[in-house]
């Protein structure tokens, strides 16, 4: 056995340059990937276990080697942790609630989600802060956590809304409307109906539909105003702002009242002026001679011209008024008028209740915004209203 060692110890000795060179060539690979493995451990901060060495974290460690056919082998090293390893952002996410408590410098919060165990959580910037300023127990609050599972920080606060009951809702809606409804019967005589009644006596379309979108937006904007004062306090009144599509929808509504009204004044022009050229020659004609009183008889009145005619007082009756709306000025059902009609009835109703949801959440913010109109129903009204004024335009009893 001696002898044979002593052999193999002299064959290694003896072997030349080439021999040697084809060791350590062989070798290289595996050197290089040890130490590409334990650089990549210390940027990750494993280099405590790449060396063998339990994390400072308490967390443990196991290493496999691996050996491929062609004689390389590659190590992997597999940590885990413990539980007083950070909490990363990765499991961090946002939870809504209900508000439980929350104090003075709104620091701290206690809150809770879906009637589960309650979580209190200690609120770190400036400005989330003040989004907390005027929260009270029972506010829904929307909050970006530093865990799902066990949250100890409120990294952002997102949203912070009060509950409006139905009921409350409802009453200041309504109460809104009978203000607004109170206002224009003081500046009538008690007739608020009169602002949607034309000079000839009957209701007009483009009065009614301006009337109708005014009303609803003045509603919507003085509920939100009374909702935001009583709850928030005097600092919230004001604020309030509307979106594109509502502002370009009141401009239409607008523009419609005003062209119907144009384009009625011009139609009563010409008529005046008809009628006008048609009683000069007889005035310009010289007095006939007296007759005898006995045989003049009292000239009959004169027939009734078509404005004369639509000078009757309006209907008061619901289907009357509805007719008067939908029907030209010759009492015939018409098409434009009844879209028209339609479509304002339809955005009104949208807006409105598009208002009322939003106030079932009231966010806690100074400025807000009132619900928007879509695009489709913007493009309709744009059409509908363009549709009318074309056809009072162009026909005559437009």
């Amino acid at each position: 056995m001696t002898s044979n060692t002593a052999r193999r110890r002299l064959m290694i000795a003896g072997a030349g340059p080439e021999t040697r060179r084809a060791t350590g060539t062989a070798a290289a690979p595996v050197l290089k990937t040890i130490a590409l493995l334990i650089t990549l451990a210390a940027s990750f901060g494993l280099a405590g276990a790449a060396l063998g060495q339990p994390p400072a974290d308490g967390s443990s460690f196991s290493t496999t080697t691996t050996t491929a056919p062609d004689g390389t082998s590659s190590t992997l090293t597999t940590t885990t942790g413990s539980a007083a390893a950070p909490v990363t952002s990765s499991n961090g996410g946002a939870l809504s609630g209900v508000l439980q408590t929350v104090s003075p410098d709104q620091a701290h919060l206690t809150f809770q989600v879906d009637h589960g165990a309650l979580d209190t959580l200690a609120v770190i910037h400036a400005a989330d802060r003040e989004k907390l300023i005027g929260a009270l127990p029972g506010d829904h609050v929307t909050l970006t956590v530093d865990n799902l599972e066990t949250p100890t920080t409120a990294t952002s606060v997102q949203s912070v809304s009060r509950p409006i009951s139905v009921m409350e809702r409802i009453g200041v809606f309504l109460g809104s409307a009978l203000v607004l409804v109170a206002l224009a019967a003081a500046a009538t005589g008690f007739r608020p109906q009169r602002f949607v009644i034309g000079s000839d006596g009957l209701y007009s379309k483009s009065q009614f539909q301006l009337a109708m979108w005014f009303g609803t937006a003045a509603t919507v904007y003085l509920a939100a105003t009374v909702l935001r004062v009583w709850h928030f306090g005097l600092d919230y009144i004001g604020g309030i702002s509307v979106t594109t599509n509502v502002l370009a929808l009141t401009g239409l509504s607008a523009f419609t009242f005003g062209s119907a009204k144009f384009v009625a004044v011009q139609k009563s022009g010409a008529a005046t002026d008809s009628t006008s050229m048609a009683t000069a020659p007889a005035a310009a004609d010289p007095a006939p001679p007296p007759a005898d009183p006995a045989a003049q008889a009292p000239a009959p009145a004169p027939a009734p011209t078509q404005v004369q005619q639509k000078a009757a007082p309006p209907a008061t009756g619901l289907l009357n008024v509805l007719q008067q709306l939908v029907n030209d000025n010759q009492g015939t059902p018409d098409f434009g008028d009844f879209q028209m009609l339609l479509i304002t009835l339809a955005a009104v109703a949208i807006f409105g209740l598009s208002a009322y949801a939003q106030f079932g959440d009231l966010a806690l913010l100074k400025s807000i915004t009132l619900p928007d109109v879509d695009t489709a129903l913007l493009g309709a009204f744009g059409l509908g209203h363009g549709a009318y004024l074309y056809k009072k335009a162009v026909t005559p009893n437009g």
